[in-house]
């Protein structure tokens, strides 16, 4: 949706793919499972970019 607004949006594709597991499986019990450290480090490196990212066109 942002994409319609900024098409480098479209550049987090790939992030968002990544962590949408972390949002919507992970949280439900019956669904866990065991997180890597590489995959908890990628996850905040991957989240941490999309701070950062969306701040900058926010001028925050």
């Amino acid at each position: 949706m942002c994409e319609t607004y900024d098409s480098s949006f479209g550049e987090l594709i790939d992030v968002g793919v990544f962590l949408n597991p972390f949002a919507t499986q992970i949280r439900y019990p019956k669904n866990f499972y065991d997180i890597t450290d590489v995959e908890t480090k990628k996850a905040l490196e991957f989240s941490k970019l999309i701070i950062d990212f969306v701040n900058e066109r926010i001028d925050i």
